[in-house]
C-alpha cells in the first residue's frame, strides 16, 4: 500500500508532482503533508508565511519601525529552512502594498532570516533597484555555500559580485542579462568557477566585454534583443556540447557570416530558438561541426529550404536523433525526404506554414517510407500547425498512422496538440 511508503520514497515520487498535484498531497495524511510542504516551499509560496517566521528580534525591528505585523498563529512548520530557490524581484513584489521606507526594512529582516536558516541553491537578482547587499548579513557562508545557479544583471555591485566570488565556488548555471554598464566584477565571478557548465548570456543594450571563460562551459545560451549576438566569443569554448542561439532580427544574420567556419568537435545540440542562420552558412556550419550532433532546432522562421537541404543534413549529422524545422512555402515532399534519408532519427517536430494543406500530408508516398523504417527506432511525429487549430486529418491520414503505429513504426504522433 501507497500509505505505507517510507518518507525517502515518497520523497523520490512527489519529485515528479507539479504544484496543483502537491498542494493535493497536503490533505492526504501527516507525513504527505510534510514532504509536500518542503518540496513547495523549495520557492517560497506565501509572504504572510514569512512574516509569521520572523525571530522576535526581527519583529521588535519592525514594531520600532512602524510596520504592523499582522497576528497569527505560530507556523506550522519552519518554511524558511525548506527554501532553495530565492527570486529577490518575487519578494519585493510581495511587499509592493508598504510604503518605501518600511519595504527596504521588512526585505533586510527577511533575508537576514533566510540567510541564518537555510541553504540555497538558486539565487536571481535580476535587477539593481534598490539592491540590498544581503551579503553581509550573518550565515551568508553557509548558506551560499552550495549555490548551483545565479542569475543577474550586468550592472550589479562589484562588492556583491565580489562576495559572491568568494563564497559562491560550485555554480554550475550562470545567467546573465547585459544592460548598459557593465559591473567590473562580474568578470571575477565567472572565472572564478571550476565547474561552471551552462553559461546564458542576452544581450540588450552592448557586447560583452568579457573576455576570459571557463573551459569547462558545456551548454551556451545568446540571446540578441537590441544588438547582434557577438559569435567571437563562442570559438573560445572548445568543449561546448549544447549551443542556443535567439537572433531576433534578419539585419542580424550578416554579422554570422564568420560563423560558418567555427569548429566545435564536440557539439551535441544545436538550436535557433526564433530565426535560423542562412542557409549556406548553417550547411557550412554543419559539414564542419555536425558529425557528433545528435540534436537541431532550425527555429520559428526560416527561408525557403529544398529538399536537398535534408538530404546533406542526413550526410553532414549522421547521429541525429531529433529534429525540429518549418515547413514553410507548402513544401510537402520535404517529410518524406526527411523519413528517407535521416535514418537514426527518433523524433520529428514539424511547424507547418500556413500555405499547407493539411489533407494531403501523409497521401504523397510517405506511407512507404514509414514502412521501410521497420528496422530502425520508432519514430515520434509531432505536426503543428501553429495558431491555426481547427486543421483535421483525413480519414486516410488516420489510417496509415494507425497502421504505422502497430507496425511500430511511430511509437507516438502528435497532431496540433492532440496525441492520436
Amino acid at each position: 500500500m501507497i500509505y505505507n511508503l517510507t518518507a525517502d520514497c515518497l520523497n523520490e515520487i512527489f519529485e515528479f508532482l507539479n504544484e496543483k498535484d502537491l498542494l493535493a498531497c497536503l490533505l492526504v495524511m501527516r507525513l504527505w503533508c510534510e514532504i509536500a510542504v518542503r518540496l513547495l516551499w523549495r520557492r517560497p509560496q506565501s509572504f504572510e508565511s514569512l512574516l509569521a517566521c520572523l525571530p522576535n528580534e526581527s519583529r521588535a525591528t519592525l514594531i520600532e519601525n512602524g510596520v504592523i505585523i499582522p497576528t497569527s498563529r505560530p507556523p506550522l512548520f519552519n518554511y524558511v529552512a525548506f527554501i532553495r530557490n530565492l527570486r529577490i524581484s518575487d519578494l519585493s513584489r510581495s511587499i509592493n502594498k508598504f510604503d518605501d521606507k518600511n519595504k527596504e526594512v521588512i526585505k533586510e529582516e527577511i533575508l537576514k532570516m533566510v540567510m541564518k536558516n537555510t541553504y540555497l541553491k538558486k539565487l536571481c537578482i535580476a535587477t539593481n533597484k534598490n539592491q540590498t547587499n544581503f551579503l553581509d548579513y550573518q550565515g551568508r557562508e553557509v548558506c551560499l555555500s552550495n549555490l548551483s545557479e545565479f542569475t543577474c544583471c550586468s550592472n550589479i555591485s562589484s562588492d556583491m559580485l565580489h562576495e559572491l566570488s568568494i563564497t559562491c565556488k560550485h555554480l554550475k548555471t550562470l545567467r546573465i542579462k547585459l544592460k548598459e554598464s557593465v559591473s567590473d566584477g562580474l568578470e571575477e565571478l565567472i572565472t572564478s568557477q571550476s565547474n561552471l557548465k551552462y553559461l546564458d548570456l542576452r544581450f540588450s543594450y552592448k557586447e560583452s566585454p568579457i573576455q576570459l571563460f571557463p573551459i569547462t562551459l558545456t551548454k551556451l545560451r545568446m540571446v540578441g534583443v537590441r544588438v547582434p549576438i557577438p559569435f567571437s566569443m563562442i570559438p573560445k569554448l572548445p568543449n561546448l556540447q549544447e549551443l542556443t542561439l535567439a537572433i531576433l532580427y534578419e539585419s542580424y544574420l550578416e554579422d554570422f557570416k564568420d560563423f560558418q567556419y567555427v569548429s566545435l568537435p564536440q557539439l551535441q545540440i544545436l538550436k535557433f530558438e526564433n530565426i535560423c542562420l542562412k542557409i549556406e552558412y548553417l550547411m557550412k556550419f554543419l559539414e564542419n561541426n555536425g558529425k557528433n550532433l545528435e540534436e537541431l532546432c532550425l527555429g520559428k522562421d526560416i527561408k525557403i529550404i529544398k529538399d536537398s537541404f535534408y538530404i546533406k543534413i542526413a550526410n553532414y549529422c549522421p547521429k541525429l536523433r531529433l529534429l525540429r524545422t518549418v515547413f514553410p512555402e507548402g513544401n510537402l515532399n520535404a517529410m518524406k525526404v526527411i523519413v528517407d534519408h535521416c535514418k537514426n532519427l527518433e523524433d520529428i517536430y514539424i511547424l507547418c506554414s500556413n500555405q499547407l494543406d493539411p489533407k494531403a500530408t501523409f497521401q504523397w508516398g510517405l506511407k512507404s517510407s514509414l514502412v521501410n523504417r521497420m528496422s530502425s527506432i520508432p519514430l515520434s511525429l509531432t505536426i503543428s500547425f501553429g495558431s491555426i487549430m481547427d486543421v483535421q486529418l483525413s480519414q486516410t491520414d488516420l489510417s496509415i498512422i494507425r497502421e504505422c503505429k502497430d507496425l511500430g513504426v511511430i511509437k507516438r504522433f502528435v497532431f496540433n496538440n492532440h496525441i492520436m
